[in-house]
């Protein structure tokens, strides 16, 4: 598992510090035993945050007892009322084109291969012409989409075979998903291509930077999945303007519960009074776990309610869950913290718990946080992806700043070392915003429904369609955006 530790850092870093990886791991045969991760775990790393969480501990418990609570500020705000009504006038956009083509690296499963799944089939439910491309290979989502009728191509790398078939079979408009080559092809035969930006490029290494600067010449437009997206986008990649790049976020793709909540609670043996916090997401260092932790830690001991926080999701970095599994136990949050790993029953653990943390350093667009939204959960959710979106301006929960100030300036290398080492600036907000929806459980409990109904009407999967439809008739010319 070590070994596939090392190997996925090698494959994110560039040359200069792939050299400097393979210098650690070749010295160690000779007891030169220096950290792989800088900072992620070192010992005098630990100390630091140990120390400056009690630090925070004592400041924030002297505030409250001065204070009588947590500011106002970060009480419930009110959801805009009326926008169901809104929503019964509108009509689905016609499509009156030859065929859109959904091009992607490859189609197996993931965050990004998902929203190419729903886009493709909510085209094939409204009648509009679509296929697939893979440049390289399919997989478990393309074998799907081929059960519903949906046509997927594979080239399997071969740039001349693509670009016979877009000459034969012209698609009006390309709609890529993080492609990495052959974009050149349709530039070449005069097909717009409008790009996708599933994330903040802040883990970008140069030659991904290059990449994106190249491909730039072909985009005609950019759909960012979020404001943050496009403002690390814009920063990374300076040469595209503003006005070519439209945000638009990603579908609601939960499903409806199978237990009810006081079912689920009595599955986990939860009481009626505990709050219940909730994360969900695989145990990886840029979803910040040990902030969390650490932050929670610092929230128990500051409240005499009962309380208890869910982790979900399985381990895809060996030597993070290491320092996850070692901080649980060094804090002494066995009691607090139920660990579940990977999970079949999200959406009952979303209904059975009360608020939702995310604090991650990046992200494109959450889709657990956009899933707990559609069980009515308001969020805790760092300024990163959706944060902005979804926490609706304060209707729909708190945003809180990024763990890392300007993490936009961070290169791949120190920024992966940064996470391990389980950096952030911002704790005192994470710890404040869960004092916040802990004071204020009742009223976020009686919004529950407007929350549901607000994620329902903003991120349904029409409605962000729609969206893309406007983006790709104002590309081919044919209507203003």
């Amino acid at each position: 598992m070590k070994f596939r530790a090392v190997c996925r850092k090698f494959r994110v870093v560039n040359r200069t510090e792939k050299i400097k990886l393979l210098m650690k791991l070749s010295l160690r045969p000779f007891g030169v035993k220096k950290p792989l991760f800088l900072g992620g775990y070192v010992e005098e790393e630990d100390r630091r945050q140990q120390q400056s969480d009690e630090e925070l501990l004592a400041g924030l418990r002297s505030e409250r007892e001065n204070a009588g609570g947590v500011p106002e500020s970060l009480a419930p705000g009110r959801i805009q009322q009326g926008t169901s009504g809104e929503e019964a006038s509108w009509e689905p956009r016609e499509w009156t084109h030859s065929y859109i083509a959904l091009v992607t690296q490859s189609l197996d499963k993931g965050g990004l291969e998902e929203v190419v799944r729903q886009l493709a089939m909510q085209m094939c439910e409204r009648g509009i012409p679509v296929r697939v491309f893979c440049m390289q290979s399919g997989g478990k989502i393309a074998e799907e989409l081929r059960a519903g009728k949906i046509e997927v191509l594979c080239f399997e790398g071969d740039r001349e075979k693509l670009r016979a078939y877009c000459m034969k079979e012209r698609p009006a408009i390309v709609n890529s998903h993080y492609v990495l080559e052959n974009m050149d092809v349709f530039g070449q035969l005069g097909i717009p291509v409008v790009e996708v930006i599933h994330n903040m490029y802040v883990f970008q290494t140069r030659d991904g930077l290059h990449i994106e600067k190249e491909k730039a010449f072909y985009v005609k437009h950019y759909i960012a999945v979020s404001e943050k997206a496009k403002e690390i986008f814009l920063h990374k990649v300076p040469g595209v303007a503003k006005d070519r790049v439209t945000v638009i976020g990603n579908t609601l793709q939960g499903k409806k519960p199978d237990r009810s909540r006081e079912e689920m609670r009595k599955e986990l043996g939860i009481s009626p009074e505990t709050e219940v916090f909730i994360t969900v997401g695989s145990l990886d260092a840029r979803k910040n776990q040990i902030g969390i932790l650490r932050a929670w830690d610092i929230f128990r001991r500051l409240t005499d309610k009962k309380v208890l926080l869910i982790m979900v999701g399985g381990s895809t970095d060996y030597e993070y869950g290491k320092k996850v599994d070692w901080l649980i136990g060094q804090r002494n949050l066995q009691e607090s913290v139920l660990f579940t790993g990977q999970s079949d029953a999200v959406s009952d653990l979303l209904n059975a718990s009360d608020f939702f943390v995310l604090n991650s350093y990046y992200e494109g667009w959450s889709v657990a946080a956009t899933e707990a939204l559609g069980s009515g959960l308001p969020l805790i959710h760092s300024d990163c992806g959706s944060g902005r979106e979804l926490t609706a301006g304060g209707s729909c929960g708190i945003l809180i700043d990024n763990p890392l100030n300007r993490i936009e300036d961070y290169d791949s290398f120190s920024l992966y070392d940064v996470m391990h080492a389980g950096i952030n600036e911002h704790i005192d907000q994470l710890v404040e915003a869960m004092l916040a929806m802990s004071d204020h459980r009742d009223e976020w409990m009686a919004q529950r429904d407007a929350i549901k109904e607000y994620a329902e009407v903003h991120f349904s999967g029409s409605k962000v369609l729609d969206r893309y439809l406007e983006v790709f008739e104002s590309v081919l010319g044919t209507r203003e955006q």
